[in-house]
């Protein structure tokens, strides 16, 4: 036995050896001058100027890192470290691979380091980058290359151009302080790009050139489009989205049109997200906004409050897992979780109470049906069959009862009466005026919650079966649509039902009940899609968030599994998934 640990231990030391051995080290250019041809990857770290000279090309591989450390030897505020190219560049990622040119520094800020400078170079390519936290970007001149897939944030200036000629397409600027395309005098196509929250979007100094703007979303910048004090020549744009319109300062003739250009964002999910909230567990429940706070579930057994402007998180344990919805209240927080607790938290001094328990939930399968909230009456359900209202304002039952049945689905509140589906087929109605309660049963295994459509409600069965009742639930017509569902309830869009199934297909329901197959796709659709701005937005379980519209879909990939019905805020999509993330996300 001895011997076998002897030789277990020295073959952990070998491979420690060889694996250690394999790791790629970081490359540091420090004031370096490069005067052939030149590969880098992994990591590389530049401190001061690194120049590459005439005749020299610099290939970056996919999935680079170029980190620039902040120098300021003459103490002028401006970092010195930059990269200066007068040979040619070659920058090419790939979707899911960018290269990221971005700042050394453990507190990162614009300016941490000064720029890219080109200069008298023909063929020049940035594809699949990321640029952040610099002084001035890309600094081009007498120079010819394209710029495509990017994305440019945190910095001061993206870009500072003269007498060059330069293609940007499908590329993202945002959040920067200074200006996201600044030129002079330049032969620029600048097409299906995003350029939203800069100081100035569009500015020209002196002259334009030769100038295509066209087909862009420009946007919610301080100046959307702006000339300079000695422009004396006229921009002119073709078609582009620019909100506000008017937000023009200087001689500028465009053409704006009223819609977006949607899927011109780089393809690359993180020109899409806007904030990450990491946690410790799956979000597979579903939030609530209130006012400017988000609130949501974890398996790590959180409640997470997220402020949606300035990004602070403060988390109320409560002791298990959860992925029902959770209740506000006046200054209270309430929630469910697996074990059976119904907890509160005041949200002036996080001070937590259990104020009723029922039957645990199954932990074979998951989903706490969430809460609905009638007055000040709150209505909790559990898998096991429990039914429990509670005084919001002081905490004290109301009512409590055990159905033979078992709840996953958030019931239907119709003026005073509550519809509740069960798994077993039965629905039941809970009067609020005296929580009087009827039953009537189909055949069918309900596990999402019913939806109002015209004259009716609407509920959706496991096996396929839409129902379509009157407020006294007799049946008025059943269509099978042949495919399995769960969780995922029907939604009305463009006065038409549409419908997920766990098989990837998208179905619609017209007026007179007759199904229409849409779309297949290899999908499978687990959790209710939510509108927004014209389009169906579906969290996919392999991870992937489809936009979808009759004409157009657009997918936004691995963000991980996702079982959680989407929010809206503002611009923002707000998703969580089995990445143990919530991502905020903007689609143009």
């Amino acid at each position: 036995m001895r011997l076998l640990l002897i030789k277990i231990g020295l073959l952990s030391v070998f491979c420690l050896i060889l694996n250690t051995k394999n790791l790629q080290a970081d490359e540091i250019l420090k004031n370096t001058i490069i005067k052939n041809n030149k590969t880098i990857s992994g990591r590389v770290i530049i401190e001061g100027k690194v120049t590459v000279e005439k005749g020299a090309v610099l290939y970056i591989q996919p999935g680079t890192q170029i980190l620039f450390k902040n120098l300021d030897t003459d103490g002028d505020g401006i970092s010195e470290t930059s990269l200066w190219i007068y040979g040619n560049i070659i920058a090419k990622g790939e979707k899911g691979r960018k290269i990221l040119f971005t700042s050394y520094e453990k507190e990162k800020k614009w300016g941490d380091w000064k720029e890219i400078q080109i200069n008298h170079v023909k063929g020049f390519v940035f594809d699949y980058v990321e640029i952040q936290y610099s002084e001035y970007g890309l600094h081009i001149h007498f120079s010819e290359g394209e710029i495509t897939n990017s994305i440019f944030r945190y910095n001061n200036d993206c870009t500072r151009l003269g007498n060059s000629k330069i293609s940007f397409k499908d590329n993202l600027f945002e959040k920067n302080t200074g200006k996201a395309l600044n030129f002079t005098n330049c032969n620029i196509l600048f097409e299906r790009n995003v350029v939203r929250e800069n100081r100035e979007g569009i500015f020209v100094f002196e002259k334009s050139g030769f100038v295509t703007i066209r087909e862009n979303n420009i946007y919610n910048n301080f100046k959307n489009i702006k000339t300079g004090d000695f422009f004396k020549d006229k921009l002119v744009l073709e078609r582009n989205f620019i909100y506000p319109a008017n937000n023009i300062e200087g001689e500028v003739r465009f053409v704006a049109v009223n819609e977006p250009f949607y899927g011109i964002l780089p393809d690359d999910k993180d020109a899409y997200i806007n904030f990450i909230i990491e946690t410790q567990g799956y979000v597979d429940g579903g939030g609530v906004i209130d006012g400017e706070r988000l609130y949501f579930p974890s398996f790590d057994g959180n409640i997470y409050e997220y402020d949606l402007k300035n990004g602070y998180v403060r988390k109320f344990f409560i002791d298990d897992f959860s992925d029902a919805v959770p209740v506000l209240y006046g200054k209270k927080l309430f929630s469910q979780n697996w074990r059976g607790d119904i907890v509160t938290f005041d949200l002036l001094t996080g001070n937590k109470k259990i104020i009723a328990s029922f039957d645990k939930t199954l932990k074979d399968d998951h989903r706490n049906p969430s809460p609905v909230v009638f007055d000040n009456k709150g209505v909790f359900l559990s898998p096991g069959g429990s039914l429990l209202v509670i005084n919001l304002t002081d905490n004290k039952e109301l009512f409590r009862t055990k159905l033979n049945g078992e709840f996953r689905a958030k019931p239907l509140l119709n003026g005073d009466l509550l519809y509740i589906p069960s798994v077993t087929g039965d629905i039941y109605t809970l009067s609020f005026i005296d929580y009087s309660l009827n039953k009537v049963s189909f055949d069918g295994s309900f596990y999402s919650s019913p939806v109002f459509y015209e004259d009716s409600i609407v509920i959706l069965s496991k096996e396929g079966k839409v129902f379509f009742l009157d407020k006294n639930l007799i049946v008025k017509r059943v269509v099978d649509l042949k495919s399995s569902f769960r969780y995922q309830s029907p939604i009305v869009f463009n006065e038409s039902l549409y419908l997920f199934s766990l098989d990837g297909k998208i179905f619609k329901l017209k007026q007179n009940g007759e199904p229409v197959l849409l779309k297949e796709t290899e999908e499978i659709f687990t959790s209710t899609p939510i509108l927004y701005k014209g389009f169906i937005v579906i969290p996919g379980f392999y991870g992937n968030l489809y936009f979808y519209r009759d004409d157009k879909t657009i997918r936004i990939s691995n963000l991980g599994e996702m079982q959680f019905s989407p929010l809206v805020y503002d611009d923002f999509i707000i998703i969580g998934s089995r990445a143990n993330r919530v991502y905020g996300i903007k689609i143009w």
